[in-house]
């Protein structure tokens, strides 16, 4: 994941506190900083001041409700509904019959051929836990490029996040890269393709690498999706939790190879990054490097697209899949994954990529793999925590896929605590903006930390929390001069408040 857009959107959200804290650095002050303010003018001075509490919209964020139930059971049992079993719908168009495409038709499905409506199902949970939501669905040709749906449980919104679940579409090129005339390399144009998909329900703000889950307790619920992006159709979905996996020793061990790995017999196939067979997102169609060799196929002059990715690359739950064809596997055996890839977007920091292959992760070890910070190419396989080299099994009897996908990795609980900064950070703004107004005079003492009575000590509490999440940041990539270096600056203006309140704002 790409920490670097949200340590941007971090700052323009809390730029106007930011300004307001520290706009008048310059300014004479007519008190110092020691001088206290009188009874009788603090309360001439009540009325210019309205009380401000933070918006209680009665529905917690998913960080909140993790930390509530996250230590629940996590049952066995798997819950699964069909999509066409169906209690009521409205507001939609909505059929059931058969769907697909090429040689994946599939009957009985539900059919949401409208952008908007509403669909119900009554579901009856055995045992009392934390269940994770996985769907098997079809995403329909249409003018939005993902599929957004609004989960409510018992007519109730368990949390923020339920409200705005993204599922992905497919997206492929339009034709294959060609060459025109002058000798450069056209770009295709990305288009949807329909196929049958399985994925569990993800945080689309990049906090928790893991499927969300939803606490459900023992009997009869009611399940309710409503949208105005859909488009889809739904075969089924189930409550479950998804399985353990293993580490590399126990996946090496208990795969069903014909082959061990010291007698594979020696082989290297390649697959281009900018050939994917299909994309999660639109935005992730071929680029190009003209500015090194070691990219393949590589012109200094010519445009020739020999990359994918980069910049595009940094949402969460983004994924890009390459076919592995029977005719290049060769021999069935155990073979390595190189990477050559380039990370140049996040200064002192590492991207992660969960690999999965045929749609499965093998092995813990390909959870988080990690694309450290470089501006020269390198390739990056993956490894156990020993430094072995990881091998996964290829049957060179059949086609495989390899996928990987934008996952938050370590740096996820970092954020979580960074998001609820910036909401307490916000919550002050406001407070200070009520009394001060959008624009400060600049030969006014406004006295709000006297207004404010926690407002010194809040401060002093968020610089703090700020200074430990910078720590704990630059102990994941190893360098003070990281990303997480733009905090400091936040911290300097709050230390100054607190050491100087009366030159607030």
């Amino acid at each position: 994941m790409n920490v670097k857009k949200f340590y941007r959107n971090l700052f323009s959200g809390i730029l106007s506190c930011t300004f307001a804290l520290s706009s008048l650095s310059g300014t004479l002050c007519a008190y110092a900083a020691k001088d206290e303010v009188s009874a009788e003018t603090l309360a001439a001075m009540q009325d210019d001041y309205y009380h401000i509490e933070p918006i209680d919209t009665g529905i917690p964020t998913y960080s909140d409700y993790y930390d509530l139930y996250c230590d629940e059971n996590r049952p066995d049992d798997i819950i699964e509904i069909q999509g066409k079993d169906y209690k009521s719908c409205d507001n939609g168009e909505f059929s059931t019959g058969s769907y697909g495409s090429d040689n994946d038709v599939r009957n009985d499905v539900l059919i949401w051929e409208s952008a908007d409506g509403e669909l119900s199902y009554s579901v009856n949970i055995p045992e009392t836990g934390i269940y994770c939501l996985e769907m098997n669905y079809f995403p329909i040709e249409s003018n939005s490029s993902s599929i957004e749906l609004s989960m409510l449980i018992d007519g109730q919104t368990p949390y923020d996040t339920a409200s705005r679940i993204t599922l992905n579409r497919v997206w492929v090129n339009e034709t294959d890269i060609y060459t025109d005339s002058r000798g450069n390399q056209v770009r295709p144009s990305q288009i949807q393709k329909g196929m049958w998909k399985t994925s569990f329900f993800g945080d689309v703000d990049g906090l928790f690498g893991e499927p969300l889950f939803f606490y459900m307790e023992k009997g009869k619920h009611d399940i309710t999706f409503t949208s105005e992006r859909a488009q889809f159709a739904i075969e089924s979905f189930k409550f479950c939790n998804p399985e353990e996996i293993s580490g590399y020793s126990e996946y090496s061990s208990s795969a069903d190879a014909s082959v061990s790995k010291e007698s594979t017999p020696s082989n290297i196939f390649r697959i281009e990054g900018e050939n994917a067979a299909y994309k999660s997102d639109s935005t992730l169609y071929p680029t190009y490097d003209n500015t090194s060799y070691l990219v393949s196929p590589s012109d200094p002059r010519k445009v020739v697209y020999n990359t994918l990715g980069a910049g595009n690359w940094q949402k969460a739950l983004q994924s890009v899949t390459w076919n592995i064809p029977k005719e290049s596997i060769g021999s069935s055996g155990w073979y390595k994954i190189g990477i050559k890839s380039r990370q140049n977007q996040m200064r002192g920091f590492y991207s992660n990529r969960r690999i999965y292959i045929d749609d499965e992760v093998p092995c813990s070890e390909m959870e988080q793999v990690k694309f450290y910070y470089d501006n020269d190419w390198n390739v990056v396989s993956p490894m156990t925590e020993n430094g072995d080299y990881v091998y996964v099994y290829l049957d060179a009897d059949k086609d495989h896929t390899i996928t990987m996908e934008c996952v938050p990795g370590e740096i996820g609980d970092y954020l979580r605590k960074l998001d609820d900064v910036v909401t307490d950070l916000n919550t002050y703004y406001r407070k200070i903006l009520m009394i001060t107004g959008p624009s400060p005079d600049q030969y006014t003492d406004y006295y709000v930390h006297e207004k404010i009575h926690d407002l010194v000590s809040q401060f002093q509490r968020i610089s703090k929390e700020l200074k430990d999440i910078q720590k704990g940041i630059e102990g994941l990539s190893g360098s003070s001069g990281s990303e997480a270096a733009a905090l400091e600056t936040m911290t300097v203006i709050l230390d100054k408040c607190v050491k100087k309140p009366l030159r607030i704002p």
